[in-house]
């Protein structure tokens, strides 16, 4: 009898994200991968399309087997545990979150895919993604449907004060000196990136997707980033140029023909194929 599967990088014990949240949980990394497949496991079955907007927080605690409990005898129940651990997976990028809409993040490239279900994951993916890059950061993106025709009746409304604070966040960054010794690199929409600023992942993350960049190529380049300056790599002086360079390539590869093969090869020696539908898979080094 043939079992469901799901994908499972083998960067996740390394990914910001995941270290993010075991400091939220303070909880050893290790656990909270196993929280997180659990999760995802117990969503492939429940909720195919990775909505889990009509399940109270109690449900997703058990879903993910996540029982404080198990890390401390000497913990005494707390109702709102539940809610702590869907804050922290929202706060570290596992859940996409607005008003009561509550989506696993990406499930359309991973479980939804998986499971034969990826008409519904898909308009999952595009609220969640629409959500993430657009909606918390202000941008109107002419070729979202959710941009220029509005969102579902049944999604709420934006919250007064968190569209406040964006607005305020958004002012004050743009209300900053830009430094006279530092070399500055400017983006297509007419910002500025600092190069040490511009090496940050989020930063870089979210003006890549604002260029239109499809956001699973964004996070697997971000992650080809963050092994090399984390293991050693070797250096890359403009990171904003190398990413829309690899960028490029994967694009190339996405149009080539389905009979075509779809390899790029880093400056590493790295090479990636694409394989639709799950994604980009990195071979062997080229000799």
């Amino acid at each position: 009898m043939a079992q469901s599967w799901i994908p499972s990088h083998t960067a996740l014990a390394r990914h910001p994200k995941t270290r993010r949240l075991s400091r939220e949980l303070g909880l050893p990394v290790p656990a909270v991968m196993g929280h997180l497949h659990c999760l995802w496991h117990w969503a492939f079955d429940i909720a195919p399309d990775g909505d889990l907007s009509r399940f109270e927080a109690q449900d997703i605690a058990e879903g993910a087997m996540y029982d404080p409990s198990h890390y401390d005898e000497a913990w005494e129940y707390d109702a709102d545990f539940a809610e702590q651990l869907v804050k922290a997976l929202v706060a570290a990028g596992f859940l996409d979150q607005r008003g009561e809409v509550l989506i696993l993040h990406d499930w359309d490239e991973y479980g939804g895919r998986a499971s034969g279900d990826s008409g519904r994951s898909s308009d999952a993916a595009t609220l969640g993604n629409h959500i993430r890059w657009h909606e918390r950061r202000g941008i109107v993106a002419p070729d979202c449907p959710l941009c220029s025709g509005g969102l579902a009746p049944e999604s709420p409304p934006i919250d007064p004060e968190s569209q406040t604070r964006q607005e305020e966040t958004r002012q004050e960054e743009k209300e900053k000196p830009s430094s006279s010794t530092s070399s500055i690199t400017t983006d297509s929409d007419g910002t500025h990136l600092d190069d040490d600023d511009a090496a940050e992942l989020p930063d870089l993350e979210q003006h890549l997707i604002a260029e239109g960049r499809v956001p699973s190529d964004v996070e697997v380049v971000l992650k080809r980033l963050h092994e090399r300056r984390a293991f050693g790599g070797a250096p890359i002086n403009d990171p904003v140029a190398w990413a829309r360079k690899v960028l490029q390539s994967m694009a190339a590869c996405r149009s080539a023909d389905p009979g075509e093969e779809r390899v790029i090869l880093l400056d590493d020696g790295t090479r990636m194929r694409y394989e639709p539908p799950h994604g980009w898979v990195e071979l062997e080094e080229a000799s």
